[in-house]
């Protein structure tokens, strides 16, 4: 699927993103890169909750990986994690860190769309995606596809995504939650960044270059759960009370 002037604002959103992570507490690469049992926040909430089980010796494929360190977390668990993004200088940054870390992985640049002819022909044990990636994504039948494609037989297809609902609520400039974008729980919705308060960060971010502001489609998590079985990519869907939505 070509960039549309959306994505590829968003792919430059997403550029002007890497040094400003690799800097973050919130992303904490030198600790990672200090600390070899360091494992990242995200996928210790996933493996605190036995989530894939033992990843020793699978092949694990991340999607949307940017700078790399859930994916590395997950080699450092076992698993032979492949990474890929859109983002040039992401994958360049997630590269930096396999190496100033010790800890192996492989990172690709491909859009996803376009993936598998970056990788034609390979299959993995675990296909990954983790939170708040899946609202980039404009189309998530050709999403399910290209998993489809990646996912061996027998595979674990995992995602972890937040609740729609969470762009839809603010507590910016005050104490209440309120609700500023109406949700609706039966049509896809595309959403200018700059004006969802909950999206962290982008208000800080430059974007040279970019006429139009980062986009984002909301999905009804019906449209994912029916996309799931229909795609048969994965069965258990559970949901918990520290997570918005884990399917």
């Amino acid at each position: 699927m070509p960039l549309d002037e959306y994505r590829a604002a968003n792919r430059n959103n997403w550029d002007d993103r890497v040094p400003i992570h690799w800097d973050s507490e919130q992303y904490k690469i030198q600790k990672f890169i200090d600390d070899p049992e360091y494992i990242s926040d995200v996928v210790q909430f996933d493996i605190d909750r036995d989530e894939l089980g033992d990843v020793s010796g699978k092949t694990l494929l991340h999607l949307q990986c940017h700078i790399g360190h859930d994916t590395l977390s997950w080699s450092r668990l076992g698993a032979d994690a492949t990474g890929i993004d859109f983002s040039e200088p992401a994958i360049d940054a997630a590269r930096r860190l396999s190496t100033e870390s010790g800890t192996q992985g492989e990172f690709i640049v491909a859009e996803l769309y376009d993936s598998p002819n970056v990788l034609p022909g390979r299959q993995f044990d675990v296909v990954y995606t983790s939170i708040g990636a899946t609202v980039w994504l404009p189309d998530i039948n050709d999403w399910a596809e290209v998993v489809n494609q990646f996912l061996k037989p027998g595979g674990t297809f995992y995602v972890f995504e937040l609740h729609p609902m969470m762009l839809s609520v603010s507590q910016e400039d005050h104490g209440d939650l309120i609700v500023w974008i109406g949700h609706t729980s039966r049509r896809q919705g595309r959403w200018e960044t700059t004006k969802i308060p909950r999206m962290p960060g982008l208000e800080k971010l430059p974007t040279p270059g970019n006429t139009i502001s980062p986009t984002v489609w909301e999905k009804p998590l019906t449209h994912l759960f029916k996309l799931v079985y229909r795609s048969n990519l994965y069965t258990n869907i559970r949901s918990l009370p520290t997570s918005p939505c884990r399917f």
